[in-house]
């Protein structure tokens, strides 16, 4: 008995440390800079995630540069313990390498070693979507290891597969696959498969079916781990993905598709060569209102609702969302009269109203002209942040519409922009000329 349970603990300390080596990635997009501001990495890592890869370098001939991409970035990442990785490529394609001699060849791995190390990230990412000399991609990243073998490579390439899921290739675009070469020289610690791109991958059951498919093309004893992507929100991709299991129909909201996602998850934990699931965007999920999601997107759902399956095997039950709280912090910058503000949703009886905001400069010793908001009571026993649990019930809702009135019969209007209660947010309005703005803080 006693060698019965040693051996049933060592198995499941087998398995712990393999599903501890899982990622839960995310894609950061750095080119879009108003949602990527959005992104905290320590939320990021409270939320699941384990590995962030910045969106995107450029490569042109030899050269190498990263103007969106900063050491601080990296750094904020890399302090909360995430792993971090640098992708060339994406839809608007960055690597552009041309017709490169092997020294050249040699040069280019130098410098794209050297940025890695620059920026302090642990690797580079091929998500290449243009037809690729394979060859060199090989030579490259051969290169690469030889100057620095500690330093992690990827791929994300996106699936093609028939209809029914019988045959798969993995192509940098149409039919090409020239990641082929580097995979069967066992180039890649990761392969982050992009099944989202064509039809049948809006079946649930696509990431099971082609998995094995996906799994047979590593050579024998392959380190390359299979990491499954799918979108973030349904606006993460196009219709070919599983928000979208009935076509010409809504999307399905984040929470319904990582639930349909969890009993295949459980299914590939068991795969010996899966290693996680990788979601695009970070963008999108913490910032869901700057690509227009229209289904009530919780910021970082993706990875809260996966984090317990990928990282520890946990996928019977998903998870609860963590209570949120976000300050709305409201400005009358009229002169003329106090306003009330009102915010309403599409959701019936969801709806917030402010107390009544002096004139700027305040006539009122007792009544301010900016007032700040939050559902929650604040810890600190001298804030002046007005608690208000009403304004817990325009949380996430996608569209939302500012109105306000004015004191004793002035004027009253509506703000022209919509937004989604998803951060801190400042509304200023001006009674006196219409004038609204509406940022997040």
């Amino acid at each position: 008995m006693k060698k019965l349970l040693l051996m049933l603990f060592a198995t499941l300390m087998v398995a712990n440390t393999s599903y501890a080596d899982n990622v839960l990635a995310g894609y950061l997009d750095t080119t879009a800079t108003g949602s990527a501001a959005t992104v905290k990495m320590a939320q990021v890592k409270q939320d699941g995630y384990n590995m962030v890869i910045f969106a995107f370098a450029s490569v042109d001939g030899t050269a190498v540069t990263h103007p969106s991409i900063t050491p601080e970035a990296v750094q904020a990442a890399t302090s909360q313990g995430l792993k971090t990785l640098i992708s060339l490529g994406g839809e608007n394609n960055t690597f552009k390498p041309g017709v490169l001699n092997p020294n050249d060849i040699t040069t280019l791995a130098t410098n794209l070693v050297a940025m890695v190390k620059s920026v302090g990230a642990d690797g580079i990412d091929f998500d290449l979507e243009v037809p690729t000399d394979p060859q060199l991609l090989d030579s490259l990243i051969a290169a690469m290891h030889a100057d620095d073998p500690t330093i992690l490579v990827s791929a994300a390439p996106q699936v093609v597969c028939d209809t029914g899921v019988t045959t798969c290739q993995l192509v940098t675009t149409g039919s090409n696959n020239n990641y082929d070469t580097a995979i069967k020289n066992n180039r890649f610690d990761y392969l982050f498969i992009q099944a989202y791109n064509t039809p049948p991958q809006n079946d649930i059951n696509f990431m099971v079916k082609s998995f094995p498919l996906i799994a047979n093309q590593l050579p024998s004893g392959s380190k390359t781990k299979i990491v499954m992507g799918q979108p973030t929100a349904a606006v993460g991709a196009g219709a070919a993905s599983i928000y979208y299991p009935t076509p010409g129909q809504a999307p399905l909201s984040t929470k319904q598709v990582t639930a349909n996602m969890l009993p295949e998850l459980k299914q590939l934990l068991q795969k010996p060569q899966f290693g996680g699931v990788m979601g695009w965007s970070l963008n999108v999920d913490y910032d869901p209102a700057a690509y227009q999601d229209t289904t009530n997107h919780q910021p970082g759902s993706f990875g809260v609702y996966l984090k317990d399956c990928v990282l520890t095997s946990q996928c019977d039950t998903q998870p609860v969302m963590p209570v949120v709280n976000y300050n709305l912090d409201v400005t009358n910058n009229g002169t003329a009269l106090g306003i009330n503000v009102a915010i309403v949703g599409t959701s019936p009886g969801h709806g917030f109203v402010t107390n009544w905001l002096q004139t700027r400069p305040a006539s009122s010793p007792t009544v301010p002209n900016e007032m700040v908001y939050s559902a929650v009571a604040s810890a600190d026993p001298t804030s002046k942040v007005v608690v208000a649990p009403s304004l817990a019930s325009v949380y996430a809702q996608p569209v939302l519409q500012v109105l306000w009135f004015s004191y004793v019969g002035g004027k009253t209007g509506a703000c022209k922009s919509a937004f989604a209660f998803n951060q801190n947010t400042h509304i200023i309005i001006n009674p006196d000329n219409g004038d609204c703005t509406i940022q997040p803080y």
